[in-house]
């Protein structure tokens, strides 16, 4: 009496973790995908449309104000964000070509580095804007994620936009 109640026993056992064996795994929360290189701002949905605000308790008439102004500055942006993508293939190009041109890479650095200089003054225009808009207590917070490199020039660029979670060489700046 006692192996068959133990063969019950174990049978049961082995019916019920082979059950539980074959049902399908939970499904895994993925970590939310790194923002596209070179649009610092953008963020995820648990961050808010305005990441570079977080944490400073907007009141709405203030989000209201800052989401224009960052609607403004992402439109004047776009046209020259593509500028540098093409004048960055363009060096690509000269790079690899057979017959290299010193003068025209000379060119298009200079071309490149006008406009760096130019999206870097207006994000900095920008950043000013968007501190206007907020109180004393606000400014600090704010003021203090700038200093921390939290924000501010060429935040978004470099080392994280090219480093291990993003693209092109590992761990740096492009070349040029």
């Amino acid at each position: 009496m006692k192996a068959t109640t133990i063969s019950a026993l174990i049978a049961a056992l082995l019916l019920s973790s082979g059950l539980a064996i074959a049902q399908p795994p939970a499904p895994m929360e993925l970590p939310s995908p790194p923002s596209p290189p070179g649009w610092g701002m953008k963020r995820g949905p648990s961050q808010g449309m305005m990441g570079h605000c977080r944490g400073l308790n907007l009141t709405e008439e203030q989000r209201a104000e800052i989401s224009k102004l960052r609607l403004e500055h992402q439109r004047e942006m776009v046209e020259l964000r593509s500028d540098m993508v093409a004048l960055r293939n363009k060096l690509k190009l000269q790079i690899t070509a057979d017959k290299f041109n010193q003068s025209e890479v000379d060119g298009i650095t200079a071309k490149l580095s006008k406009l760096h200089q130019k999206l870097t003054q207006m994000h900095v225009k920008h950043l000013r804007q968007v501190r206007e808009k907020l109180t004393p207590d606000q400014r600090v917070k704010f003021d203090s994620k700038v200093l921390s490199c939290e924000m501010g020039p060429g935040h978004g660029r470099g080392q994280r936009m090219m480093g291990p979670r993003g693209h092109g060489q590992k761990g740096g700046r492009r070349p040029w």
